[in-house]
């Protein structure tokens, strides 16, 4: 049989094992229960230690992610906040205050109360994504992310410490318990919107108006709008009368143009009677 002293060194064991792989819990105190966050099974896109960044990004946006970039590699140290080790909700708490001086509660489940709700479909760069790794059915929540785009987000995992990992790998979809925005970033976010503004009175005119020509009467000019009427009469046509003039002093009149050929005739007669 085992001796006490055996089953005190097993039981010392156990308790060092748990600590040692132990992740994100609720609180920060020491009598809080603290959960493994390592995915147990592999996902569509391993896990990495980068992830870009679009220019298009809001400058809120773009600080957020440039902080969170900043502490990949860094340990995983369960309630610590610095460089030298830190945890799944320290991680967002030190990111959110540094790059947009936003103070968010500090265990994941309280940061979780304290985002407004959205779906996994309508995630933008720097929400955040919570997980249940207490195999509670969703509704314990002892795991946070950050959401940086592409279905990736940045977290503190328990075994390689600061990461980037995929959200529909397999343990962090059947672990997935919900996902929320921080309000006042999305404020941030819409402040930088300008609202549109109406168009000078010169840009409101259509397309399809031609500008007035400007310039000699040789330019073409635009055609002014017309009606088409109804023809009802037809214009009389006038008839100028033709002008008779005077006859010429040398030319004879009709009658004594007959009479000079009946003398003509006469006298034609004449001579052949008397040349027979």
């Amino acid at each position: 049989m085992m001796s006490r002293l055996s089953i005190s060194v097993l039981v010392s064991a156990s308790i060092a094992c748990s600590m040692l792989f132990a992740s994100c819990g609720t609180s920060r105190s020491s009598n809080a229960t603290v959960y493994k966050t390592t995915p147990a099974g592999t996902g569509s896109r391993p896990d990495k230690k980068t992830f870009d960044i679009p220019s298009s990004l809001a400058p809120q946006s773009h600080a957020l992610l440039t902080e969170a970039k900043r502490w990949i590699g860094t340990p995983y140290r369960y309630g610590g906040e610095d460089r030298n080790g830190v945890d799944c909700s320290g991680l967002v708490l030190n990111v959110y205050r540094s790059a947009l001086q936003l103070k968010l509660p500090r265990n994941s489940a309280a940061q979780a109360d304290y985002c407004k709700p959205l779906s996994k479909a309508m995630l933008m760069p720097g929400d955040l994504i919570f997980f249940d790794t207490a195999g509670g059915g969703g509704k314990k929540i002892s795991h946070v992310g950050i959401y940086v785009g592409d279905g990736m987000m940045i977290h503190s995992s328990s075994s390689k410490g600061v990461i980037v990992s995929d959200i529909n790998a397999d343990y962090f979809k059947r672990t997935f318990a919900g996902a929320g925005y921080v309000e006042k970033y999305r404020n941030m976010i819409a402040s930088n919107t300008p609202e549109p503004k109406p168009a000078p009175a010169a840009q409101q005119t259509s397309k399809n108006t031609a500008p007035k020509a400007v310039g000699t009467r040789n330019e073409a000019a635009v055609e002014e709008p017309f009606t088409l009427s109804p023809v009802t009469s037809l214009p009389s046509r006038k008839v100028t009368p033709a002008v008779t003039g005077t006859p010429k002093a040398n030319e004879p009149t009709p009658e004594e143009a007959r009479k000079k050929v009946l003398n003509t005739l006469i006298e034609q007669k004449l001579d052949s009677i008397f040349n027979r």
